[in-house]
């Protein structure tokens, strides 16, 4: 995988390092991080907590806090920001890694194992694991301390074994997320202002990797991102986050389609939580085909639970 690629300057945020004694001052939720591997303006990562596989980071903000909705504006583009410099500094260091799983927790109902916000990056390489979804049982079992977690699973069959629902069916349920809440909008709104875009929605079919999709499946469309409802959801809410332009990994995006995808996803994951009536959700990108990626352009799943 190459690093991620840039559309404007950006001031660098995050230095690496490995120096125990920096652990001092972090913590994940009540837990000591005994080594921080990453440091960012308002992002630590520590790659020495009960690592699931060889590079394994957990990423956190600085600031203690609980959920995704808690975050501020600059904690949250740091946070996600730093999932990117993670991947491109593990991608220098080690050949072998050929994509990744980025895994977000939010709330007891979807298992989230300490009161501190916190995103998964998992290195994956090529036939790591017997079946690619163990990953998935793995990060369940995670908890900061090793001591067993109260597991909140989520039952994952393979694509074959789940049924595609209608068009119709699919339109109806994006008309409703629209007419819940306004479904154009901006993610950077000083930009828009200053170079007078327009935010639309596709009024022709969208495409989706080697798919396409009905313009009706979209019910919210920001500068550079647009959100689907999903054709074989896990559960009700299931959704994705697609960047408009075909792009198969966080690494081959915009430094501004990075952070305009991240926004989306959390204005959607408000949305869908609302809408539900739940008070938790996972946030999942499988980047890359050997990190279970079956559609050749990055997406954000966002799943109430």
């Amino acid at each position: 995988m190459r690093g991620p690629t840039t559309s404007t300057p950006r001031k660098s945020c995050f230095c690496f390092s490995s120096v125990a004694t920096m652990a001092a001052a972090y913590k994940l939720g009540s837990v000591p991080v005994p080594q921080v591997s990453f440091v960012g303006e308002q992002t630590f990562g520590t790659s020495s907590l009960r690592p699931l596989v060889k590079g394994h980071t957990v990423l956190a903000p600085q600031r203690q806090v609980a959920r995704l909705a808690e975050l501020s504006t600059e904690e949250f583009d740091d946070l996600f920001a730093s999932v990117r410099a993670v991947q491109r500094s593990l991608c220098a260091s080690d050949a072998t890694i050929a994509a990744f799983n980025v895994a977000m927790k939010d709330g007891e109902g979807a298992g989230q194992p300490t009161r501190h916000s916190h995103v998964h990056v998992v290195p994956r390489r090529r036939g790591d694991l017997d079946r690619n979804d163990d990953i998935y049982d793995l990060i369940d079992g995670w908890e900061p301390t090793g001591r067993p977690p109260q597991k909140v699973t989520l039952d994952v069959p393979s694509d074959d074994n789940r049924r595609p629902r209608t068009f119709d069916d699919m339109a109806d349920e994006a008309a409703a997320y629209r007419r819940l809440r306004g479904g154009e909008g901006t993610l950077f709104k000083e930009d828009k202002k200053k170079r007078g875009t327009t935010t639309t929605f596709p009024s022709a079919a969208v495409t989706f990797g080697n798919v396409t999709l009905d313009h009706r499946q979209v019910f919210f469309a920001s500068e550079s991102s647009l959100a689907v409802v999903n054709l074989k959801p896990l559960v009700p809410g299931h959704v994705l986050v697609i960047p408009r332009r075909v792009a198969p990994t966080l690494c081959d995006l915009t430094d501004d389609e990075a952070t305009d995808l991240w926004r989306t996803a959390r204005h959607v994951h408000h949305l869908v939580l609302g809408f539900h009536a739940k008070d938790s959700a996972n946030l999942a990108i499988q980047d890359g085909k050997d990190a279970g990626q079956s559609v050749p352009h990055v997406h954000v799943h966002v799943l109430p639970r």
